[in-house]
Parts: structure tokens; C-alpha cells; sequence
């Protein structure tokens, strides 16, 4: 005799997909609240890699929050994992396209001078000088771009001059053949070098 599956519901362990939903949203929200004290207390130089780290310290948090759940409840354990790799990838996502783009921009800062304006609009002219003066700030925005792509090992800084490294130069073939295989305009990848 064949014995029936149990109609018993108190009985089952399946959660469903809510805590995995619950225990993402948490991340998330945890991760902006310290990334938002971070920037306000202790803001870091680059943007992008203050947010990355904070991204994989979450994760790895994430990952032993998992093995100490796993202990209290296994089954819990199992939508840990998941919802942490999903928060990673989201809050990497994030990194890159709200913080990293208000920081350096050009649509951006051209918004914010065409808003400056109001409703009478701006010249051309003047939002031209007004980027200038502003997103450019004379070199600063060189200076500060260089040392990332410095720190980043993506460039050897040889008293002023500056030189590709070997992951430099695969970053910009890598470029060049993105914007050849998606039909973009090359003139940013390719930049023309100015003479000596």
C-alpha cells in the first residue's frame, strides 16, 4: 500500500519568495543608509571604488550571515545567499549610475546650468562658460580623473607625463572595438591627441 502525501499545511517548510524579497530589500536598505553616512562623514576620493567596497563588504557580510542563519534555520538559510547576490549586483548598479554619474557628468552639469536660467532659458554662450568654469574648474577635473586612472593601474604617472599600463591598453582596444561593434560615435574613445 502506497502512502498518501499528507494534506497537513502547518506542517510545510516552503516560505515562498517573500523572505528571499524581504532579506533583499534589507540589504539594499542597509547598504544606502551606510553608503549615505559614509559620503557625509567620511567621503573618499573616488566615488565609484568607495561604493564598490562598501558593495563587496556587504556581501561578504551577506555570505557569513548565511552560515550563522544556516545554524538557526536552514531552510532560511537558503534565500541568504540568493538575496545577497542579487544586492550586490544591485547596489553595484546603483553605484555606477546615480552616484558615479552625478559626480562627473557632462548631461548633468549641463541640466543644472540650463536650470540656473529658470524659465526664461540660458545662451548657448553662457552655458558653454558655465560648464567650463564649472564641471572643468580649470584642471581639477583632469587632476582628479588622472589619479583615479592612476590608482586604478590603468596608467603610470612618469613626473607629469603619463603612460598606459598593459590593463590601460586593454581598456582602450576594448573601447575602441565596443564602439565600433555598437555604432557609437568614437570621438571620446579615439580623443585625438593634442600636439606637444
Amino acid at each position: 500500500m502506497s502512502k498518501q502525501p499528507s494534506d497537513d499545511t502547518s506542517k510545510r517548510t516552503d516560505f515562498g519568495i517573500g523572505p528571499f524579497f524581504l532579506l533583499f530589500l534589507l540589504q539594499i536598505a542597509a547598504f544606502q543608509i551606510l553608503y549615505i553616512l559614509k559620503r557625509w562623514l567620511w567621503p573618499g576620493p573616488i566615488v565609484f571604488y568607495e561604493g564598490l567596497l562598501l558593495g563587496i563588504c556587504f556581501f561578504v557580510l551577506g555570505l557569513l550571515g548565511a552560515i550563522v542563519v544556516r545554524k538557526l534555520n536552514g531552510r532560511l538559510a537558503s534565500y541568504w545567499i540568493p538575496a545577497a547576490v542579487a544586492a550586490f549586483l544591485f547596489n553595484y548598479a546603483f553605484i555606477i549610475t546615480i552616484p558615479s554619474l552625478l559626480e562627473r557628468s557632462i548631461s548633468i552639469t549641463l541640466i543644472g546650468a540650463v536650470a540656473q536660467g529658470g524659465a526664461k532659458g540660458v545662451a548657448f554662450d553662457t552655458i558653454n562658460r558655465t560648464f567650463l568654469e564649472s564641471y572643468l574648474a580649470g584642471d581639477r577635473q583632469i587632476h582628479k580623473r588622472l589619479t583615479e586612472q592612476v590608482t586604478s593601474d590603468d596608467m603610470v604617472d612618469h613626473d607629469g607625463s603619463y603612460s598606459l599600463t598593459p590593463k590601460g591598453r586593454f581598456i582602450f582596444e576594448t573601447n575602441v572595438m565596443l564602439a565600433r561593434l555598437y555604432h557609437i560615435d568614437p570621438s571620446c574613445v579615439l580623443a585625438q591627441r593634442m600636439p606637444d
